[in-house]
């Protein structure tokens, strides 16, 4: 009776999903037309467990639960049984600029943009590259990824141009693996609670970074931005706009975390002690709320929720603007003390 085990399997493959796809145009209305259709494929396969083990030696009880999901996500195909194979676009940033596409082969809100391979140090490095129009010094150095054969075969290496067709699938909004964990342990009448929660193998797009490159609030991170050769290969020069807003791994950072999200001390009164108080039973307490949280992500929290209030399409759940950061307010550190009394 100490352990207990529950786990699960699950592989399931979701048909005939709604989804908008573009097909040749009729009857005067252009080339193409963008209707919805019921066409899309997507799979979810993975696990979930729960273990607990509980036990008491003596007047020391104690209790442990651990608990997680890993899943694997894949769009099988949109568009295919229309004869259209397709991709959908979304993520907006309120800037213009659309960070994510679903696409057969990849998670859904996959983010997609170009790979920053360091920043232009002098003009001689911007004229022997590949660029955008209007790079410059000190902007980044996006990589040219979209050489074909005579086939029309990508070979892996460039085509010595920089066009849109150089983004790539640069991470995912879904983690590998979501998990938490809690103990309970008391002695006597000490109780002592805590919760933590986590998840790994997920990135967030850092959007609060596109939209304050030279404006007000400076992230710290600026103070290493490039202000003259040599000076940086990862920060580009500060800028209220232009190439270095594109979509690109800069803003990609992994959004792994964990976070004790509560602890409870607690002691409970003798029933002697409470008697004398004309009280059934009283306890005193002691509680934190978010507490501590260890992540690489720059940005206030790493829970980024699937809502992005600057997406058209978004009715406060779009999967395809999950992860996306457009300034998620900071998680709040509660501690209290509390008193319980039954009379």
């Amino acid at each position: 009776g100490r352990l207990n085990i529950e786990a699960d399997y699950f592989d399931r493959t979701t048909r005939d999903i709604l989804v908008p796809v573009f097909l040749p145009g009729y009857a005067g209305n252009g080339p193409f037309v963008d209707i919805t259709l019921n066409t899309a494929e997507v799979l979810n396969r993975g696990y979930e467990f729960n273990v607990n083990w509980r036990d008491q030696v003596g007047d020391f009880r104690y209790s442990f639960t651990a608990n997680g999901t890993a899943v694997h996500n894949e769009v099988l195909e949109i568009g295919a049984s229309s004869g259209v194979n397709s991709f959908i676009s979304g993520g907006s940033l309120g800037n213009g600029q659309i960070v994510t596409r679903t696409q057969a082969g990849q998670p859904v809100g996959a983010y997609y943009g170009y790979v920053v391979d360091g920043v232009f140090q002098d003009q001689a490095a911007v004229d022997g590259a590949p660029h955008l129009g209007n790079q410059g010094v000190g902007d980044f150095r996006y990589r040219d990824l979209n050489g074909l054969d005579e086939n029309g075969n990508l070979t892996g290496s460039g085509d010595g141009q920089l066009t849109n067709e150089d983004r790539d699938f640069i991470g995912s909004p879904i983690p590998d693996f979501i998990y938490g964990f809690n103990a309970n342990l008391g002695y006597k009448g000490f109780d002592l609670a805590m919760d933590f929660q986590g998840q790994v193998g997920n990135e967030i797009y850092n959007g609060k970074r596109a939209q304050r490159f030279a404006l007000a609030n400076y992230q710290t991170l600026w103070l290493d931005r490039w202000t003259g050769p040599g000076t940086s290969n990862s920060v580009p020069r500060a800028s209220a706009g232009g190439v270095n807003f594109e979509p690109s791994t800069f803003f990609v950072e992994k959004g792994d975390f964990l976070r004790l999200r509560t602890i409870t001390l607690g002691y409970n009164l003798p029933t002697a002690a409470a008697e004398r108080l004309s009280l059934t039973n009283a306890r005193i307490y002691l509680r934190g709320t978010n507490v501590f949280t260890i992540t690489d992500y720059t940005g206030y929290s790493p829970e980024v929720s699937v809502a992005n209030p600057r997406d058209e399409e978004s009715s406060g759940g779009d999967p395809k603007s999950a992860g996306i950061d457009l300034g998620v307010y900071p998680v709040t550190s509660v501690y209290s003390v509390g008193v319980n009394v039954t009379f």
